[in-house]
């Protein structure tokens, strides 16, 4: 999907909604990029929540990869949630515009069933092609993940 963003406060709303069975410091750590982007970056005026979970990108799902943006874009927040396994996945998202590649620009480790995983990027990290994200069973492959060691979240992005 091409970057179709929104007013700020609609973005933040949703996010709100995502996390509010989230830990209290991950709750935090969003209220703080808000906080720090309506300070500082006056002309970013629109931004896109786009919420993925385990059944679109687990192999007992459709496996198939998430299309964060399948434009140039600019990630600010990442959230993701595991499932209930304990099994090693890696939360990937990759330069590309359509399909997950071995080499993936950010990698967010988890081992515990429940753990929560964060990027946060005040400058914002920008992709050139697109970003697509999967739960993956190895940080420099692209085998998704099992449902149940798979993610729930959500990303912010701007143009």
């Amino acid at each position: 999907m091409a970057f179709s963003g929104e007013a700020q406060s609609l973005v933040w709303q949703r996010a709100e909604i995502a996390l509010r069975n989230a830990s209290p410091g991950s709750q935090a750590a969003m209220r703080a990029l808000k906080s720090w982007l309506a300070a500082h970056k006056l002309a970013l005026s629109t931004l896109q929540f786009v919420a993925f979970d385990r059944t679109t990108n687990g192999t007992d799902g459709s496996n198939a990869d998430t299309v964060i943006c399948s434009a140039a874009c600019t990630l600010y927040y990442f959230y993701g949630n595991k499932f209930t396994t304990a099994t090693l996945s890696y939360l990937k998202i990759s330069n590309h515009a359509s399909a997950i590649q071995a080499q993936g620009e950010i990698i967010l480790a988890s081992t515990t069933a429940s753990i929560e995983l964060q990027y946060i990027s005040y400058q914002g990290f920008a992709f050139a092609t697109g970003a697509t994200l999967a739960s993956v069973t190895a940080y420099n492959g692209t085998t998704h993940n099992a449902l149940a060691a798979s993610h729930d979240g959500f990303a912010i992005i701007g143009a």
